[in-house]
């Protein structure tokens, strides 16, 4: 698969090219339906669908702090925009303003992070705590979107509005810091290798959370950044943030405390760097 080059924040022909890409894509062989049915419990149904002046993404509900309810979503949803409003399932709520962090690069989606303040909580949506863990190399996660959606051995993609949830598992990272990112691989199921629910992200899923169950509860590891693929095939690579670098920050934005890190897990290593394309979506 080759490598797709980075798009920067310039201009809105560059935004919207830098967004055209793909979506979660779900197994050929399993079909949509149950992708759609994963994205309706906990923890997936705590992601909603964030919308823009001229594009839209994903975000996750964190719970609230500060004197707000949050949804943390990525950096390139929230920067040179107004967020109208946010919504999940059938419940629109409307944006009372937005966070980029401050060291967000469209260059490269350094410190790709941006938040989301709402002045009620969503109904029947239960918020997922972002954690300190930092070691999810070789860990089953899961992730979930608005985005686009198709087979992993599509020609083309759809878009419905509509949420859907995908597992993998983590197979390398790169960076550190404000440019540390997880990676998965979608694995076609033919090499007999790939989850019951294997998928991969793309265009539209941009902020939408990356989760890891500790053994206890639900926790958010991850927001989706960007990937390799435009139409988010077999063998694309999917890029998250890796949100244990940026807990302080989160905390002190939200007022909502980070879960610690299971003192049992150690960290792993890293992996190689891959370039890619932004994953928000165009208002069409």
């Amino acid at each position: 698969m080759s490598n797709l080059a980075r798009l920067s924040l310039i201009s809105m022909a560059t935004v919207a090219l830098a967004a055209s890409g793909s979506a979660i894509t779900w197994r050929h062989d399993v079909g949509d339906t149950a992708y759609r049915n994963f994205a309706a419990v906990t923890p997936h149904n705590s992601v909603g669908r964030v919308l823009a002046t001229s594009w839209f993404g994903s975000g996750t509900y964190l719970g609230q702090g500060n004197g707000f309810h949050w949804v943390l979503t990525a950096g390139h949803v929230t920067s040179g925009t107004t967020i109208q409003n946010v919504r999940f399932g059938s419940q629109t709520i409307t944006a009372a303003g937005s966070i980029t962090h401050p060291g967000y690069n469209g260059g490269n989606l350094n410190f790709d992070l941006g938040l989301v303040r709402l002045n009620t909580a969503p109904t029947g949506v239960a918020p997922v705590r972002f954690t300190t863990f930092s070691s999810l190399i070789g860990q089953r996660v899961t992730f979930a979107g608005y985005g686009g959606s198709g087979p992993g051995n599509n020609n083309g993609l759809i878009y419905d509005n509509n949420n859907r949830a995908a597992e993998n598992i983590v197979d390398f990272s790169t960076g550190s810091g404000g440019s540390k990112f997880w990676w998965t691989v979608f694995t076609n199921p033919n090499t007999g290798q790939a989850l019951p629910l294997e998928g991969t992200t793309a265009g539209g899923d941009s902020g939408g959370g990356m989760f890891w169950h500790d053994g206890a509860a639900w926790r958010l590891t991850g927001l989706t950044s960007w990937g390799t693929d435009t139409l988010s095939r077999y063998g694309d690579q999917a890029a998250f943030v890796a949100l244990h670098e940026h807990t302080a920050w989160l905390e002190q934005q939200t007022g909502i405390t980070a879960v610690p890190e299971p003192a049992s897990m150690l960290a792993l290593g890293a992996g190689l760097l891959a370039l890619a394309r932004r994953r928000r979506k165009p208002q069409a």
